[in-house]
């Protein structure tokens, strides 16, 4: 049985984290072997049999709604709700509301992670009737993401909190399902956050929050350095099998003499070293060069005798003939149509 409810997409942010590569598009828009992370989710949505998305943005949301494009020939209905003003984690609801009400249950699904979620696990478990939904979790603690201490199935607490004493470590995946009624306690007319102003009261008044643990991949990305580590790492390993096995769909990658590629469409590498983990997403050009465990991301190129060692080239930029980058991003993202 699919879920029937709908799902909302947490794609509004300001982008800080992974700069320069998101000085003008959404961090969710950053692709990942081939599609952006949002297509990868939304169509990942669509094969569990979720038939309406909502989608927030902020920060270059004109990058959003071009991803969301993409997703065209989805039987899915995609909405977009542009933020002036960051509503939160919580206040994310409140323009999407009526959608996400059409059922007893909606799905919340961070804009950032890739994850192949037990929908039908985590609907399951949200269904008693004093329970308020139930969230993926990986067990234990992992630094840099939402701690959460669950106890006997539920989540009792934040790490650190005065529960600590009764519940074990774990970290929260960004994948969630909640019940109509969380969206009551959302304020409706300010920003708010998921955790501390929504369900943390709710769950200190006797509401049950399962948590669902999980142990299979997750990706997620916190800087450049980590997105060009974990993108490098799942291409080389993916030499053997010839594909990286993704939330949307599989990323076809190519064996090389030194390592393993992934070309997306349009890409060249033409009289060139390519070693280690390469990837060279839609359109990106390396002509005479070295390249080695690198990410060139969309319209990037290199021109002749140039050197690229564990670099990141963001969108559109290109890196003049004879030139060393290493350890570093190189140029920024180019300027796009004002967002509306």
């Amino acid at each position: 049985m699919s879920f029937e409810g709908a799902a909302m997409v947490l794609a509004a942010g300001r982008g800080v984290r992974m700069r320069p590569l998101t000085d003008a598009r959404a961090k969710p828009t950053l692709p990942v072997l081939g599609m952006s992370l949002l297509e990868r989710i939304v169509r990942f949505l669509a094969a569990e049999g979720i038939r309406a998305v909502a989608v927030n943005a902020h920060h270059a949301a004109a990058s959003v709604r071009a991803c969301l494009d993409r997703c065209s020939d989805l039987p899915v209905q995609r909405e977009l709700f542009v933020e002036p003003e960051l509503m939160g984690s919580g206040g994310a609801f409140v323009a999407p509301r009526s959608l996400l009400a059409c059922s007893e249950s909606f799905l919340v699904h961070n804009g950032d992670t890739l994850v192949r979620a037990p929908v039908e696990e985590l609907a399951h478990a949200a269904q008693r009737p004093d329970t308020l939904g139930a969230l993926l979790v990986r067990p234990g603690r992992v630094p840099g993401y939402r701690p959460v201490l669950v106890r006997d199935g539920r989540v009792v607490g934040l790490s650190g909190d005065a529960a600590a004493q009764v519940g074990e470590p774990a970290t929260y995946l960004g994948v969630a399902v909640f019940r109509r009624a969380v969206l009551d306690a959302v304020p409706p007319d300010r920003p708010s956050e998921l955790f501390g102003d929504v369900l943390l009261p709710l769950v200190a008044r006797g509401m049950r929050l399962a948590a669902v643990p999980y142990r299979g991949p997750w990706l997620e990305f916190t800087s450049p350095p980590d997105y060009r580590r974990k993108l490098v790492r799942l291409v080389l390993e993916s030499r053997e099998r010839g594909s990286a096995d993704l939330p949307g769909g599989p990323a076809p990658c190519r064996p090389v003499p030194e390592g393993c590629c992934f070309f997306g469409e349009g890409a060249v590498a033409a009289d060139s070293r390519l070693a280690g983990g390469v990837v060279l997403e839609r359109g990106a050009r390396v002509i005479g060069s070295s390249v080695s465990d690198s990410v060139l991301l969309e319209q990037a190129q290199v021109g002749p005798g140039s050197r690229l060692e564990r670099a990141v080239v963001a969108a559109g930029s290109r890196v003049s003939p004879g030139t060393v980058v290493r350890d570093t991003v190189h140029g920024s993202e180019p300027a796009r149509e004002k967002d509306r």
